[in-house]
């Protein structure tokens, strides 16, 4: 069988024979140091093999020759011998010199006859060799080398001598070779072997440091191999490798630095540099889910047109920006206040954690620096101030009607005067809260109803609709439905939280099961819920039973609540990858995740915040940063929605590349 050679595939030795033009699939996975292994220990083996086939059977054949050789110049001189004595056959002198010869122990027989075939003398030997086995013999049998030679008296021939060798001693010269070159030969190819894998080892060793960059760009970690490794082809995939890292890294600065500028420029006011009423609305419901409490502060200056038609435009925005800057300093530096600007002369302010007593002295001392700022460009009134205490009960927008009520009482008061109402909502008390939670739960008073349905916008070959979120909606006894940011909110208080997702999220399921639906549905859960062990243990164990669906099924979280734990982001996102279900990260701003944790967690989608997708015809920022979005989907893979989309501005983010966006209901 002529062995022809060895190919080498990912994954997939191939050994084909020319001989008989056979080719075996090894389809084993193994690693690119093993599959050489094999391979070039393969043909170490075969080059090993071949040789030493090759030492025996020309061992043999020298042994073979060598008999007969032997053989024939042992009866030429015994013949020799012979002729004077061949005269009387009785002569004694016969056997004498032939048992001389023949006692030596390399001839199986040596036989004198005359020419009639009478035996004159006659010597066998039956001696065998026990040490060589008989299984070797049979696979390499020696020819037995037989020889002849004439005896003349005188000039008539009267006999002959017929001498045999006997094989045992070629064979076990013959088992004796095999067995020495056979060690030998181990040895040597063990010996190769060793310098084998040393030599892979070292060869191989910079691809595991090149697996490792390849990794770490996966992760988001541009590293550089270094230094080069000496091996030509491996130093040209290194410098490869590190080209394509410092290029990844360039292109994720790149829209990095753009996300960054786009979101300032949306969400940063360009006169005073406070943030605006888009981060002033996502933080008022953040408060829903941070549970800290504290205060509410609407401001507005009053008679901004008056200030305004006395004065040039410059003059205004640096009043503007004196206004903001007497806010600032009064609020302080705390990371839990936080200042807006929504719009005109309207401010508002969010102190998160603080109690009435610093609520009234904040007040006051803005009240008092407004009225400095007032004796400084000749007005005596600048601005009122309504505060409300945070009310973990009531909606934002109760919360912010409750502050402008404030507000228009302190108008009332006199100038640069303030109010700080206590209570926003005022339909239920924390205790009928409480008991509606529990009584929800325990009759599984709660429906599932679809929203947001994100119809495909780019791929004419994925089904149109992309992914329908529910919610759920809770009804008290009256059948009056109830608020859910309050519900979850106090459910998270008394530890019921997980038990409610896990209802909601087994009607979720049980409704896949039942429709013909295939595309994607998302389901909400609380981040409270999500580092609960138990709810995770439950969440696997519903999944694992219903895997028919489970590859559609979606988790949605808030950019907000996901950035706030980015540990227990990570050990959810590695469940959700090991059973097979997707992550939605919803309400997405470059302020709560960089592109680096997008790349570290790959979502399945991103979907905007609402306030980046609105009138987007007349706003080249939200352009801007929406088809940066876009990129950077591209990029890490990720399914980039917008959400509540008006018909003005539909083909708007067709045309910016948003691969889905649901419809804004009227």
């Amino acid at each position: 069988m002529g062995l022809a050679g060895f190919l080498l595939k990912p994954g997939r030795v191939i050994i084909f024979c020319e001989a008989f033009q056979i080719i075996f699939f090894l389809e084993i996975p193994m690693a690119l140091s093993k599959q050489l292994f094999i391979l070039i220990s393969l043909l170490f083996l075969v080059i090993f093999g071949v040789n030493y086939i090759t030492s025996v059977t020309n061992t043999r054949n020298y042994l073979q020759t060598e008999a007969r050789i032997h053989a024939e110049d042992a009866a030429t001189s015994l013949g020799v011998s012979l002729q004077p004595h061949i005269g009387d056959h009785d002569d004694t002198i016969l056997p004498t010199l032939i048992n001389a010869v023949f006692d030596r122990g390399y001839y199986g027989s040596i036989m004198l006859s005359d020419l009639d075939g009478n035996v004159i003398v006659n010597r066998q030997n039956p001696k065998t060799f026990a040490v060589v086995p008989g299984w070797f013999s049979t696979i390499l049998p020696l020819e037995t080398a037989d020889a002849a030679s004439e005896i003349n008296d005188g000039w008539n021939l009267v006999a002959q001598v017929t001498v045999s060798v006997h094989p045992g001693y070629a064979y076990l010269k013959l088992w004796e070779q095999a067995k020495r070159a056979l060690t030998y030969s181990v040895l040597a190819y063990l010996l190769s072997i060793i310098i084998l894998a040393g030599m892979l080892r070292l060869v191989l060793k910079p691809l595991q440091k090149i697996e490792t960059q390849a990794e770490a760009i996966g992760n988001g970690e541009f590293a550089i191999v270094d230094p080069l490794p000496w091996t030509k082809e491996i130093k040209s995939v290194a410098a490869a490798m590190n080209l394509m890292s410092e290029k990844i890294k360039l292109v994720i600065n790149s829209l990095q630095a753009k996300l960054g500028e786009a979101e300032r420029k949306l969400t940063t006011d360009a006169v005073t540099g406070l943030e605006t009423r888009p981060n002033f609305d996502a933080a008022l419901k953040q408060m829903f889910v941070t549970n800290k409490g504290g205060h509410v502060f609407l401001i507005q200056i009053e008679d901004l047109t008056e200030i305004a038609r006395s004065r040039s435009r410059d003059d205004v925005d640096r009043f503007l920006r004196d206004f903001a800057g007497c806010i600032k300093s009064v609020s302080g530096d705390s990371a839990d206040t936080t200042i807006y600007r929504l719009g005109g002369a309207e401010f508002a302010i969010i102190a998160e954690s603080i109690d009435r007593v610093h609520a009234e002295h904040l007040s006051k001392g803005l009240s008092d620096g407004f009225s400095d700022l007032g004796h400084q460009i000749g007005v005596e009134g600048i601005a009122h101030i309504g505060g409300i205490a945070f009310d973990p009960l009531g909606t934002s927008d109760s919360i912010v009607s409750a502050a402008r009520e404030s507000y228009n009482k302190a108008r009332l008061v006199g100038l640069n005067s303030f109010v700080i109402g206590e209570k926003s909502s005022g339909a239920r008390s924390r205790d009928e809260w409480i008991a509606q939670v529990k009584a929800v739960i325990a009759q599984g008073r709660a429906d599932i109803v679809f929203s947001d349905r994100a119809e495909s916008l780019q791929d004419p070959h994925r089904e149109r609709i992309l992914i329908e979120e529910t919610t759920a909606r809770i009804l008290d006894e009256h059948g009056e439905e109830l608020s859910i940011g309050t519900f979850i909110s106090v459910a998270e208080e008394i530890d019921l939280v997980s038990t409610f997702d896990l209802m909601i999220l087994n009607k979720v399921v049980d409704h896949m099961n039942a429709s013909s639906d295939t595309h994607d549905i998302g389901v909400n859960f609380s981040f409270t819920s999500i580092g609960d062990p138990d709810f995770r243990s439950q969440l696997y164990g519903l999944i694992d039973s219903n895997r028919e669906v489970s590859s559609r099924l979606v988790f949605c979280l808030t950019a907000y609540s996901a950035a706030k734990d980015l540990t227990l982001l990570e050990s959810f996102t590695e469940l959700v990858r090991r059973t097979g279900t997707k992550l939605m990260v919803k309400r997405y701003g470059p302020r709560h995740m960089d592109l680096d944790m997008l790349k570290k967690f790959q979502f399945d989608y991103i979907r905007l915040a609402r306030s980046y997708t609105e009138d987007l015809e007349d706003d080249s920022e939200k352009q801007r940063l929406v088809t940066t979005m876009v990129e950077t989907g591209n990029f890490i893979d990720s399914t980039i929605l917008a959400e509540s989309v008006s018909d003005k501005d539909w083909q708007q983010v067709i045309e910016l590349g948003v691969d889905g966006a649901s419809r804004k209901r009227e």
